[in-house]
């Protein structure tokens, strides 16, 4: 029994042993199901948090791609602008080749031009020699038919005018004057008749052509001639007529081709500086001086190459009133008529050479463009020989006006030789064919 008894109590133990351990292997499986809960729901966190890490990856993934994009574009970029900066450096070292041989040439152009320049005021200087040289040519050959110098009859003047034909009766500023233009000796001439001047007789014409026969100088018109018959004289002709009708003549008026000349400015200096040498020849004359009386822009002629040259001297009976100063003054104003390409009473007003830019005003455009201290010296020179009646100017002799006019062409020389100003150039044109007469060979009366 007592076995039993043990056995039973053996199994009652062993019951309450397996009810603890059936409780525990409960509440560990309680606690192992919390555990597989709680591992659960960590996963699912994990699996959330991997969720969102992958699409982080995959965005910073883009956003890699992006930039790994960006970087290698910067890195072509970069590339080329490296092959561009080759490029412009080898086009740098090209462009300063370019620019030493281009300094280079440059430096020899200029050395060129110079040496141009110095043969150009060489040419000027030649050209201005055989001008002269040409006008003493001229003089020359008029001296040489001085001593044969010859008296026409009536009727070789008749012939050589077509018995004084209307249509080779010389017209001056539009009015018909006593001139006609001619052929002797197979040259023209302007044949001038005297027959209405008053008070002349056969002595006193006799004597006027003695005395323009003793007259010969570069810019005097020269005698060829006369008609004892006919009171006249016989002139070489001037082809581009009075410096009156080049400067006054309006262009639309004009019927010629030569009647459209300009007198540039450089021209209008060589002028004044003709007509003053001529004008000195006049008044150095011995026993005493010649003076002119009437010296105007219509007794200035102008020849084929535009030399100027004096007539209407020495035809006027002399007085004892007549000065030298008269001649001076009256070169004065023709000086300011070149100037101001004006011929009216008021120029000389408006011609203020204090001033320089009211001077500027009143230049004569048609002569170009002035320089303005030559027109400055020129003007000075115009209304010192303008003042000379006055207490001014009182002993102003026409040499000194000579000396300066020449110190004036030698800059006008210099600056025409650098070509620093425009000088207006024209054709010749032989105007033989012309009704238009150099004003001077008018009667004295109609010179008025």
């Amino acid at each position: 029994m007592e076995a039993v008894q043990c056995k039973i109590d053996e199994a009652h133990e062993a019951i309450i042993l397996k009810k603890k351990e059936t409780k525990a292997d409960v509440e560990r499986h309680a606690k192992a199901k919390s555990a597989i809960d709680l591992c659960n729901a960590k996963a699912e966190d994990l699996e959330t948090q991997i969720k969102e890490e992958v699409t982080q990856w995959l965005e910073i993934k883009n956003v890699l791609d992006i930039e790994k994009e960006k970087l290698f574009e910067v890195k072509r970029e970069v590339e080329e602008s490296k092959n561009r900066l080759n490029s412009f450096k080898d086009l740098q070292v090209e462009l300063s080749n370019k620019l030493q041989k281009s300094s280079q040439a440059r430096a020899n152009a200029v050395a060129q031009l110079e040496m141009a320049a110095v043969t150009r005021a060489k040419m000027v200087m030649e050209i201005e020699e055989l001008r002269e040289k040409d006008a003493l040519r001229m003089v020359a050959r008029s001296n040489e038919l001085r001593c044969g110098y010859r008296e026409y009859m009536a009727e070789d003047i008749r012939l050589a005018t077509d018995d004084f034909s209307e249509r080779l009766r010389l017209k001056v500023s539009g009015d018909w004057s006593n001139v006609y233009r001619g052929r002797i000796n197979h040259s023209t001439v302007a044949i001038k008749m005297l027959n209405s001047v008053n008070g002349m007789s056969q002595e006193d014409f006799q004597a006027k052509v003695r005395l323009l026969n003793d007259l010969r100088h570069p810019h005097l018109v020269a005698l060829m001639g006369f008609c004892s018959e006919l009171t006249c004289i016989i002139y070489e002709y001037m082809h581009n007529g009075s410096l009156r009708d080049i400067l006054f003549t309006p262009q639309r008026s004009c019927r010629k081709i030569n009647r459209n000349r300009v007198l540039c400015w450089y021209d209008r200096i060589r002028i004044a500086c003709e007509v003053c040498s001529g004008l000195s020849y006049l008044h150095s004359a011995k026993p005493r001086p010649i003076v002119h009386g009437h010296l105007t822009t219509s007794n200035i002629l102008l020849d084929r190459d535009l030399v100027a040259k004096i007539s209407s001297f020495g035809l006027r009976q002399h007085h004892d009133h007549y000065d030298i100063r008269l001649d001076i003054r009256a070169f004065g104003v023709l000086l300011m008529h070149m100037i101001t390409g004006r011929n009216w009473a008021g120029l000389i007003e408006d011609a203020t050479v204090e001033d320089q830019a009211a001077l500027i005003k009143v230049l004569d455009e048609k002569a170009g463009k002035w320089p303005s201290d030559l027109a400055v010296e020129l003007a000075k020179i115009s209304m010192k020989c303008m003042s000379v009646c006055r207490r001014a100017n009182p002993d102003l002799q026409i040499a000194t006006v000579m000396e300066e006019l020449h110190e004036l062409k030698k800059k006008a020389d210099e600056l025409r030789a650098r070509g620093g100003f425009e000088v207006v150039s024209n054709e010749n044109v032989n105007s033989e064919d012309s009704n238009e007469a150099p004003s001077v060979f008018l009667c004295p009366i109609f010179q008025v």
